[in-house]
């Protein structure tokens, strides 16, 4: 009985190190808090039309925080999660640009549409602050490449033809 409680016990205790102990950790958290009172805010207001922006925001963040927390990045490999995560950031922070924008400008609002989109813009802000690091850290990084599967490299192989060599050069050969 008490096995079968610690994978869960585990589970938790790493996803709480990642918050903790890692500035990604962090500001997913933070992202994940915000997409929250946005949420709130939102299902709150008269005018929840912009209720879908917060909720699409939230679930992809808290996937996200689930696989880096997890670790589950280094077991599906023929994902590049680093560009997964950093149109996530970049796609998060327009769209809530965009409604914040909406939200406050609006002759059409109540109080919790405006506080729904103060808040927002916030998220915006940190989601920025996200893509900017995220950014920073595919600059740095040498191995930027998915690596693929020897089938997807005979698949390209018989399409070579179809695809200018340029664009394949992009993709890094498995080691096997």
């Amino acid at each position: 009985m008490a096995e079968e409680a610690a994978p869960q016990n585990n589970t938790m205790q790493k996803m709480i190190d990642y918050t903790t102990s890692t500035r990604k950790g962090g500001i997913l958290m933070a992202e994940i808090v915000l997409s929250i009172i946005v949420v709130i805010c939102f299902a709150v207001s008269v005018f929840g039309y912009y209720i879908l922006a917060g909720v699409w925001e939230l679930i992809s963040t808290i996937i996200i925080f689930i696989i880096f927390s997890l670790e589950l990045q280094t077991t599906f490999r023929f994902i590049n999660f680093q560009w997964t995560d950093f149109f996530r950031a970049i796609s998060s922070c327009l769209l809530f640009f965009i409604v914040s924008i909406i939200c406050v400008a609006s002759k059409w609002s109540d109080t919790p549409q405006i506080v729904g989109g103060v808040f927002a813009f916030l998220a915006s802000l940190l989601y920025g602050h996200d893509t900017y690091l995220i950014l920073t850290e595919i600059r740095a990084s040498k191995d930027n490449a998915p690596v693929m599967s020897k089938y997807f490299f005979i698949l390209l192989s018989k399409i070579d033809h179809i695809f200018p060599s340029f664009l394949l050069m992009s993709f890094k050969a498995p080691n096997d």
